[in-house]
């Protein structure tokens, strides 16, 4: 008769397991159930009916070990608080778990290198949360299970600012949500390349820095902490595959009665290939494609048993009113061209509990009026901490790219040219994308100028500018003026600090029809290193909207904003103008104005003799702008100039281009002489330091001097 083994002596061959791989574990058991519970006449098994599977199967022991059992076999007995059985094989005391040739060239299904990329996290421009002066308390917070669910979890969860924020406003990371979803990832199938009908296994910066973040974290009322997200990475990392799944996931088992999930894009096209592609995924799984039922011609997929349905969306703005979205994936928004659809589909989940907004994206062409560079920045600030959109704990931000050395400052950045940046910008490198291709391609680009700026896109992760533009952008924003104020204030504080300060004026009048700027040049004084620069434009209200269609800048945001004076009727009221600049010469002390000598001449008559101004003359051509738009260049450059941050002139900014004749001379001109592109402000302001740079100082009397003489 076989001897009964005592089980005394078998607890206590058990060991504990650490948290990551019980989470590792977990995920096996969310697989298991969820493969074998899915039902036709019944909803995808949520995340509450995985917990019940993992409470079922907490105290059952190993029935096979070794490296042929898998995955889901082995996770079977795992619980909270479980520990694993001492073995013959490996290490006294160490868990088997199946070898990584089972996987092939997914590392995923070995835990040594599952643990070490759960710590091993990375994001572009975050700051981390052990700078955070009250990081200690929230990792207390998440050992002691302070929040409303009473769940201890992990502290390596806290990686950002905004994660210590968010856990001492009452959020946590659930491990069984997180596993929930990566388990869905391993139902679908590759349909594609060398992994085709593969098994979905995240690769380590899909799962760790993504999908469980994105659906770990909960808060107050046990719902999804985040509503929105940025994702920025370079192409071919996987990024559509990626959409595609996320979207099945929403669609089947985000346990969302009803669900209406959206794939967006700039056109119908780009759309499309996200949905095909969930699709085709859907189909490859047998568990996942009794529950679809699949309308290739109009783009759609419905989820009958739970009324839900995934559909791509076209670009036409005017039938996406009315939507009740509980989950939207939006693909490449950096080619977006305007506003107008991301803006009326983000409110589109205002009814839903836990809707999910996701930009999925490449960087783009720099344009400062784009909705792509817009979230973009959003999602940079969120990741530096700090105040104002740090307290967004609710928005997710995920960016690889090349943070570009800057020569100023010592570490910190790299050229794009060099090797060390490759796996940093391209997590899915070697895996997704052959190293000795992506060698090739980056010492091509080195070589070919004319390459270089498509390399830097899409596969360093930059934002470009489309053209050899006359000021960077980064040198533009570095002279920003640092008051501490904020919006139109920023402009208030330093008109503030100007008053009675000698300055140079120059007006641009341009079209009756369109734009007219004014400029201030303040050159420095005893003390300062730097002169202050302000502009002021004028636009005619009437046809604002379709002056902002054909020029594609939000005129309308910038006058709400109070960086744009709106004058009635359908042409500038000079009038208006007139009084502007009447106002700016009381409040300060302008010493001449530059004016274009072939704009209104009735204006300029007003303005000098009417109102006493010292009105002069200035062309357009080259010797009139050359030396002017040069010592302009040099200030921005060198740092030497400060501005308030007008946007409209900041968008202008970006539409200069240096214009040089054959004598080498320079002026600025609209870029590729691009007619809905307007330069008026920096013209303008080259005017006025032309003023500046003729200065000789306060003139004085021939009478101050001299001795008082009694007659």
């Amino acid at each position: 008769m076989r001897k009964r083994k005592n089980p005394r002596k078998r607890r206590a061959n058990l060991v504990a397991i650490s948290d990551y791989q019980r989470a590792y574990l977990l995920t096996g058991v969310a697989f298991d159930f969820l493969k074998t519970e899915g039902d036709k006449t019944k909803p995808f098994p949520s995340v509450a009916a995985t917990k019940r599977s993992w409470q079922v199967h907490k105290t059952s022991l190993l029935e096979e070990t070794g490296s042929t059992c898998k995955p889901w076999a082995w996770c079977r007995f795992v619980g909270d608080g479980a520990k694993l059985p001492r073995t013959r094989r490996g290490k006294r005391g160490a868990p088997i778990f199946p070898d990584a040739t089972q996987s092939g060239k997914w590392p995923m299904d070995r835990p040594d290198i599952w643990t070490a990329k759960a710590h091993q996290w990375h994001s572009e421009y975050a700051r981390p949360a052990t700078e955070h002066l009250k990081y200690k308390l929230a990792c207390k917070m998440a050992r002691a299970g302070t929040n409303d669910a009473g769940m201890r979890w992990d502290p390596v969860w806290l990686r950002t600012w905004s994660d210590v924020e968010a856990t001492l406003s009452g959020c946590w990371f659930d491990d069984a949500k997180a596993s929930h979803a990566v388990a869905f990832f391993r139902l679908l199938r590759h349909t594609k390349g060398e992994f085709a009908s593969r098994p979905f296994v995240l690769l380590p910066w899909q799962e760790f820095d993504v999908i469980r973040p994105l659906f770990g974290w909960q808060q107050v009322g046990e719902i999804r902490r985040y509503s929105n997200g940025y994702i920025e990475i370079p192409k071919k990392n996987g990024k559509s595959t990626l959409c595609s799944g996320i979207s099945l996931y929403l669609l089947i088992a985000d346990n969302e009665p009803g669900a209406e999930v959206y794939n967006c894009a700039s056109d119908r096209k780009q759309a499309t290939i996200v949905f095909k592609e969930a699709m085709r995924m859907a189909k490859k799984c047998p568990y996942i494609n009794r529950l679809l039922r699949y309308r290739d011609s109009i783009k759609r997929i419905d989820y009958d048993v739970a009324n839900g349905e995934y559909e791509a969306l076209s670009s036409d703005v005017g039938t996406k009113e009315g939507m009740n979205i509980s989950g939207l994936v939006f693909d490449e928004l950096h080619a977006q061209k305007n506003r107008d659809l991301f803006d009326a589909l983000i409110y589109g989940g205002a009814a839903r509990l836990q809707p999910l907004f996701l930009a999925i994206t490449t960087a783009g062409t720099y344009d400062p009026t784009s909705i792509g560079w817009e979230q973009h920045s959003y999602a940079r600030r969120v990741l530096e901490g700090g105040a104002g959109p740090a307290e967004d704990w609710g928005f997710f931000s995920y960016i690889r790219c090349v943070v570009l050395s800057d020569p100023d400052k010592k570490g910190g950045g790299m050229e794009w040219t060099d090797p060390a940046w490759w796996h940093r910008a391209n997590p899915s490198l070697a895996v997704a994308i052959p190293l000795d291709k992506f060698a090739q391609e980056c010492k091509t680009a080195a070589e070919v100028p004319s390459k270089q700026n498509s390399f830097k896109r899409y596969k360093a992760n930059l934002w470009v500018q489309a053209r050899e533009i006359a000021f960077k952008a980064s040198d533009w924003a570095a002279c920003l003026v640092d008051n501490g104020a904020n919006g139109y204030g920023v402009h208030d504080k330093l008109c503030q600090d100007l008053v009675g300060r000698r300055c140079f004026g120059g007006l641009d009048l341009s079209s009756t029809a369109d734009l007219t700027a004014a400029a201030l040049w303040f050159p420095p004084i005893a003390g300062e290193n730097h002169g202050h620069l302000i502009t002021r434009f004028w636009l005619p209200e009437d046809n604002i909207l379709e002056l902002e269609r054909k020029a594609r800048a939000p005129y309308t945001t910038w006058a709400a904003g109070g960086w744009l004076d709106l004058t009635p009727g359908d042409m500038v009221d000079y009038q208006m103008v007139r009084q502007g600049i009447c106002e700016w010469s009381k409040t300060f002390q302008p010493v001449n104005w530059r004016f274009d000598r072939w704009s209104a001449a009735g204006l300029v008559t007003q303005l000098a003799e009417d109102d006493g101004l010292e009105m002069v003359e200035f062309g357009q051509g080259y010797g009139w702008m050359n030396s002017p738009t040069k010592e302009f260049e040099r200030l921005i450059v060198s740092g030497q100039l400060r501005h308030p941050g007008n946007p409209v002139l900041d968008w202008m900014i970006g539409n200069c281009e240096l214009d040089r004749d054959s004598e080498d001379r320079i002026k600025i001109v609209k870029a590729r002489k691009n007619i809905r592109l307007k330069v008026d402000g920096p013209v303008a302001s080259v005017m006025a330091l032309d003023g500046g740079m003729r200065d000789t100082g306060p003139q004085k009397s021939a009478y101050e001097d001299m001795e008082l003489v009694t007659i």
